[in-house]
């Protein structure tokens, strides 16, 4: 009856792993699976020739008891996702004055679904993933959209969107990441290494190859400033920006005396025991506290000053 009247139904899939649950196997429902962060379906997902799109469900952050925060999962939390870009689409077109019934906001979802699992419609993740990465007002035009759900997906010949992309500096220079180059000690090719490591790092042809072809940004200062003070050397997935001067402009504020051998697993310690409050196991207090015994027990050089 609601969808008779012009509601679009939507609904979540299940969490059995089976088959799809009602309400969401009525024809007038739109079925709604979970995914994870690598848009891999999730292995609770109810399934079947039903699931008509998918969203994220897995690890979802979300308010939670004694004014804390936890990672949920559920198609219940996949659900709210879809409804919500429904609710947008409908919303453009209502603007220019146009009424999109149920069933042509079905056909919108379907055109902004990114195709993550076999080609084609299928019974884990039904058309796909609907995701907006445009302006809402810029979103459609002639009524056709963009969908992207990842910066892999952004770059996709066919579904990107080159020029909706740039970069910014943010509050505080930060090193983090990179390609790291390392060498077995004693190693019998001590030559092909050392060859290797300096293509990489001091040959300015390889290097500025890396940086024309390939879109990296290079540790060698000489290259990277060649690249940033050039007037003709832009990014066009980044609408035209020289990221170049951009990332050239942040690293001499980077403060190297806060960089330490232990980052790596104090940054994974952190987040690891912060998992904990963020599930509500633990308080925050207690969770913190459990990354200061973990830091004492795991490297004993380290003093604590809380």
């Amino acid at each position: 009856y609601a969808y008779s009247k012009g509601c679009l139904l939507v609904a979540a899939a299940g969490n059995t792993g089976t088959a799809v649950n009602y309400p969401a196997c009525y024809d007038s429902v739109i079925a709604v699976a979970a995914v994870d962060r690598n848009n891999k379906v999730a292995s609770f997902s109810s399934r079947g020739p039903e699931v008509e799109f998918a969203a994220g469900g897995v690890d979802v952050y979300m308010c939670y008891k004694n004014n804390g925060y936890a990672a949920m999962s559920g198609t219940s939390f996949s659900a709210p996702v879809i409804s919500g870009i429904a609710c947008l689409i409908k919303a453009i077109f209502r603007a220019k004055g146009i009424e999109l019934s149920p069933q042509e906001l079905r056909d919108r979802l379907k055109k902004i679904a990114y195709d993550v699992g076999p080609a084609g419609r299928d019974e884990l993740y039904g058309n796909g993933i609907p995701v907006f990465t445009k302006d809402a007002g810029n979103v459609f035009n002639d009524g056709e959209a963009a969908a992207l759900f990842c910066m892999g997906n952004a770059q996709d010949p066919e579904k990107g969107c080159p020029g909706d992309w740039a970069v910014i500096e943010g509050p505080q220079a930060h090193f983090w990441g990179g390609t790291w180059m390392l060498a077995a000690n004693g190693t019998d090719n001590a030559d092909l290494v050392a060859d290797i490591m300096k293509a990489f790092t001091v040959d300015e042809e390889t290097v500025s190859n890396l940086v024309a072809k390939e879109g990296q940004y290079p540790n060698n200062k000489k290259v990277a400033a060649k690249y940033a003070e050039d007037p003709n050397f832009a990014n066009a997935f980044l609408g035209g920006q020289n990221d170049v001067a951009v990332f050239s402009a942040m690293t001499d504020n980077i403060k190297w005396e806060n960089h330490t051998i232990y980052d790596q697993q104090l940054n994974e310690g952190l987040q690891n025991k912060l998992q904990e409050f963020y599930k509500g196991a633990v308080s925050k207090e207690e969770a913190m506290n459990n990354f200061y015994n973990y830091v004492s027990e795991t490297f004993k050089t380290i003093v604590i000053n809380k």
